[in-house]
């Protein structure tokens, strides 16, 4: 599926299911401090001792959106004395939200890009935490999946 004929099939979901996404709206803003606890919660479990305990993580969030769940979990971590690295892998519409948003929460440059979540590894960057948050299933259908992962014979 090309990248535009995906941003009209979401753009088409997002017009039948709105999803509080605007960070700067009532609704987003409770989003956020949500995410925020949740993201405290998580980064005090054992699983993510080790990730707490490095002086500097390079987070991904895929299907990020305005940013809102990378954007609290960076803050969660930057509360804990961690230095931050984000990437945002968003739409279009949300691109410069995202920066915006991310730098008044967490003042620091946050990295956005207009990137098929099937593509990241051709950047060649490495992270130690991918972030997946929020509504994200309408990304993924089951012909991208498939197309993406699964060899020829068992698509």
């Amino acid at each position: 599926m090309s990248s535009s004929t995906g941003s009209t099939r979401l753009s088409k979901f997002y017009s039948l299911f709105p999803w509080p996404e605007d960070p700067y709206s009532e609704q987003g803003r409770k989003r956020y401090e949500d995410a925020l606890k949740d993201m405290e919660v998580l980064i005090s479990s054992r699983m993510l001792q080790n990730l707490v305990e490095k002086k500097a993580v390079k987070v991904l969030e895929v299907c990020g959106g305005t940013g809102i769940g990378g954007v609290a979990l960076s803050k969660a971590l930057m509360n804990r004395g961690v230095s931050i690295d984000l990437l945002v892998r968003v739409s279009g519409e949300a691109l410069e939200t995202s920066e915006r948003f991310g730098y008044e929460k967490t003042g620091c440059k946050v990295r956005t890009a207009l990137l098929d979540a099937r593509e990241i590894h051709g950047t060649g960057e490495k992270f130690n935490l991918v972030l997946m948050y929020g509504l994200s299933t309408p990304h993924l259908t089951r012909g991208t999946l498939s197309d993406s992962f699964l060899p020829p014979a068992r698509r």
